[in-house]
């Protein structure tokens, strides 16, 4: 592809509303030394689709989430580009990054308890991110409480309208309501099941799939529930010990995945065996040259632990060479849409 022809598809990529994530890093300082909860990462999240980002309890995919909206704190070291709508979303400060995460990318956090104010009636915490005058923002958040089946909490009602008043899965309701009144773009999820009983899950992920009707650009949820992901997702990404191993659409993945660490990931769900993947998650601080999941994987031989895999196409008959490497362009994540997997059980060479 062309230089020119790579600039025209960026600059439309830009205008549709796509999030490109180019080389994106985060270390932190541990003990004299860099530690990386991610390491370079590379992904473009395309309007019009569902996206989960899956994989176990540490390996960088909440991280990546946090990264992408410039979320984490202070002793965090981020790099790389986040591109979207012509922005640099790590670049933007006060209002203008306000407005964004406001208007287009509304995020539904994790934990509704640390993200509702105790001390607030929920409709009026809830409007304080509509825009509008006062009357009209509390009847629109009122108006999206009453579709999500909070009747409740609204103004009309004298009681439960505390968010300690109401169950985990009616604050995760109350949030949910707060992002799409604003009609955003993007709605992204970070663990929505997170802590809830297996009637409020599956009633979580009705409402999500019904919330993503109403953004133009598309949802993006960070999970390790694969029954959320298996319901929501057009695409898959794996992640693990901070990389994505495989990029996916979701009816393959889930029919035949490629990785190791996934087709691991799906036997210890309880509905296909509950298989248990062997070994533990390798800490950020312990990981050493080779493929990551290489103590863990039935397929390691001596190059695995030697040198680190690259992300290869899923599919092998691919005119000229399948790796895409790291720091490359991500244009071929674009055009490719068979996944792709970083194991050498699908090298060339």
């Amino acid at each position: 592809m062309t230089l020119q022809k790579t600039e025209k598809k960026r600059r439309s990529s830009d205008a549709d509303g796509t999030i490109l994530v180019r080389d994106l890093a985060v270390s932190f300082a541990h003990r004299n030394k860099t530690v990386y909860a991610l390491h370079p990462t590379s992904v473009a999240l395309e309007p019009g689709a569902s996206t989960a980002i899956i994989g176990e309890s540490g390996c960088g995919k909440s991280v990546l989430l946090m990264g992408m909206l410039g979320f984490l704190d202070r002793t965090a070291h981020v790099s790389g580009s986040v591109q979207y709508r012509g922005e640099e979303l790590k670049a933007l400060k006060g209002a203008r990054k306000r407005g964004i995460l406001r208007d287009r990318l509304a995020l539904i956090p994790q934990n509704p308890p640390e993200s509702l104010n105790r001390r607030m009636v929920i409709v009026d915490q809830l409007a304080e991110g509509v825009t509008g005058n006062r009357r009209q923002r509390i009847e629109l958040v009122a108006s999206e409480l009453r579709r999500l089946g909070l009747e409740h909490v609204t103004p009309r009602s004298q009681t439960h309208r505390y968010s300690f008043q109401l169950s985990g899965g009616m604050q995760k309701r109350a949030l949910v309501a707060a992002a799409t009144a604003r009609s955003p773009e993007w709605l992204i999820a970070d663990e929505p099941t997170t802590g809830l009983d297996a009637i409020n899950r599956a009633d979580c992920t009705k409402l999500l799939a019904e919330a993503k009707q109403s953004v133009v650009g598309g949802l993006i949820v960070v999970t390790h529930d694969l029954h959320l992901a298996e319901s929501l997702a057009d695409r898959i990404v794996v992640m693990y010990a901070g990389r994505i191993v495989e990029d996916a659409p979701a009816k393959e993945f889930f029919r035949s995945p490629n990785h190791p660490y996934s087709r691991g990931l799906l036997k210890a769900v309880p509905s296909r065996g509950a298989i248990p993947i062997p070994g533990e998650s390798p800490a950020s601080s312990e990981l050493h040259d080779g493929c990551p999941f290489a103590p863990r994987c039935i397929h390691s031989h001596e190059r695995c632990t030697a040198e680190l895999p690259g992300m290869y196409a899923a599919r092998r008959g691919a005119a000229g060479d399948n790796q895409i490497g790291d720091h490359q362009t991500i244009d071929r994540y674009m055009s490719d849409r068979h996944g792709h997997v970083r194991c050498f059980l699908y090298a060339d060479d």
